[in-house]
C-alpha cells in the first residue's frame, strides 16, 4: 500500500515548466498545459520531466501500438496492482478492464489466481506468468509453452514489458505515496466493480 503521508507530492501549479506542461496532453482523457492533469500520477511524475515524458510514450504504445490483446494486459495488470496492494493502479484499471470485457467476478477472481475456475486455459497462463515474474523472476517452460501455443514472439514480448512495467510502477507508487484521485473509488463502488480491499 502507498505510505502516508506521500513522499513526492503533485508538482504545484507555479512549478510547471514548459517541459511539465508537454506532459499534460499525453494522457487519456487528456489534460491541457493551462489547467494540469486529472492524474495524480502525472502530477507526481512531473517532478521529472525528462523521465516522465518516455515513460508516457511507452505507455502510449501499450494502448495504441500493441497487439497483444486488452483484456490479457488488463488481467496481467490488475494481478500485479493486487499482489503489491497497490489501490492507484487496481482502481484505474477496473475501468480499463471493463472496457476489455472484464467483470466485477473477473476482477473478484483476481485475487484466486489462475486457479479460479471463471478464467479459461489460456488466461490462467497469464496469471501464472505474471506471479511467476514476481517469485521467481522468469517464466517457468510449461507456463511459456501455454503462452507461446496462442501468442507470436512479438505479442510474448509485449506481455513481458506490460507485467514488468506495472511492477515498477507499483513499485513507484508505493513508495512516492500516489494517492487516488478524489471520488474515483466512489465512482467505482457506483458501477459495481470491487474496490482493492474487498478483493
Amino acid at each position: 500500500m502507498p505510505v502516508s503521508p506521500p513522499r513526492i507530492p503533485n508538482l504545484p501549479e507555479d512549478q510547471w515548466t514548459e517541459d511539465v506542461q508537454e506532459l499534460f496532453p499525453m494522457m487519456v482523457p487528456p489534460g491541457a498545459p493551462w489547467k494540469g492533469s486529472d492524474f495524480n500520477s502525472i502530477l507526481v511524475f512531473a517532478h521529472n520531466p525528462k523521465l516522465a515524458k518516455p515513460w508516457l510514450e511507452f505507455s502510449q504504445a501499450q494502448g495504441r501500438d500493441f497487439k497483444l490483446d486488452a483484456r490479457y494486459r488488463e488481467i496481467a495488470t490488475l494481478r500485479v496492482a493486487y499482489r503489491y496492494r497497490n489501490d492507484y493502479e487496481w482502481t484505474h484499471h477496473v475501468f480499463s478492464g471493463s472496457a476489455a470485457g472484464l467483470t466485477p467476478d473477473h476482477y473478484r477472481a483476481i485475487a484466486r489466481g489462475s486457479a479460479d475456475p471463471i478464467w479459461t486455459e489460456f488466461e490462467r497462463h497469464v496469471l501464472d506468468a505474471t506471479d511467476q515474474f514476481n517469485t521467481h523472476r522468469e517464466i517457468e517452460p510449461a507456463t511459456w509453452a501455454g503462452l507461446a501455443a496462442e501468442l507470436d514472439h512479438a505479442r510474448i514480448l509485449e506481455l513481458c514489458f506490460v507485467i514488468g512495467s506495472y511492477v515498477m510502477l507499483a513499485w513507484t507508487f508505493n513508495s512516492a505515496g500516489v494517492r487516488l484521485e478524489a471520488g474515483f473509488a466512489d465512482k467505482a463502488k457506483a458501477m459495481g466493480y470491487p474496490l482493492l480491499d474487498e478483493v
